[in-house]
Parts: C-alpha cells; structure tokens; sequence
C-alpha cells in the first residue's frame, strides 16, 4: 500500500495527489506498515495535502521507528535538533541517530555478508587481491531528507 500511496505522491503513472497518497499510507499504517507510517510523517513534516503539522509528524516517525523505520528515526532526530514538533534537546536527537545508525549499518552488515558467502571462490579471491574492494566508504544518501547515518559505512 505505501508503494501505491508513492505513486499518488511523486506522480508516476498516475496523477500527482497528495490526498490520496495519504488515503493509501493511512490504510498502509492501519496495517502496522512502518513505510506507509513514516511517508504519512513526511506528508504532515512537509505540509503536502495536509497542513504542515510537525507535532503529527513526529506521532507517525515514532510509530514507524518503533518497528525500526531508520529513516524515521533519522527523522526524529532531526526534530528534536530543530525542535519541530517537540521541545529541543539535542540529547533525544543524537540517541535517535545513533539508533538510526545502529540500525542501517545492521542491515548493510548482514547483506554485505551474504554477499561474501555468495561470492564464488574465484571472485573471493579476485577481491581479496585488489584489497580495495572491500574498504569502507561513506554512506551516500538522497530524497526529502537527505542524511549520512553518522558511523554508517558501506562496503565496495
């Protein structure tokens, strides 16, 4: 549903319409759908098809990070940075990045390591020759709040 909701909202394949975009993540989040949550967050934090209102925004981040959405959690550090929604304290903010971190470096952990027990003998060995090509290198992120999870690296 959230990936439907999309389509409404960035206007591919079907005409660009923000309420129901929000229609679909709302049914999305009746689901337990951390992305239709943390989307109906971003359409609240950016005031598309609703009335921009941080305080909702920061309800549908939490809700999305609390089944481990690290965007939304990004998301909420960012308000608690800025204050948007909640009272600033940077304290909040930084525990939600580094939770977001935590929870983006787990993921790319796991699948970098089922990409070395996939990896053929040959390619193995290939990669371990060149040594470069499993040196750590920044995350790079982008869309409407782009970030770098602070720690978070990536493997070639």
């Amino acid at each position: 549903m959230s990936k439907v909701g999309w389509l409404y909202e960035n206007g591919f394949g079907l005409p660009q319409d923000y309420a129901r975009a929000r229609e679909w993540y709302e049914k999305g989040a009746e689901y337990g759908d951390a992305i239709s949550m943390r989307n109906l967050g971003a359409l609240y934090y950016n005031g598309l098809g609703v009335a921009q209102d941080y305080a909702e925004a920061h309800k549908w981040y939490k809700r999305a990070a609390d089944k481990g959405d690290a965007r939304a959690m990004t998301n909420l550090g960012i308000l608690y940075q800025n204050g948007q929604g909640v009272t600033q304290n940077y304290a909040k903010a930084r525990e939600w990045f580094e939770m977001a971190a935590i929870s983006l470096c787990a993921v790319a952990a796991n699948a970098r390591r089922r990409i070395r027990v996939a990896a053929s003998p040959g390619e193995q060995a290939r990669r371990h020759r060149r040594g470069r090509a499993w040196q750590v290198r920044p995350v790079r992120h982008s869309g409407k709040f782009p970030f770098a999870a602070p720690g978070c690296v990536r493997g070639g």
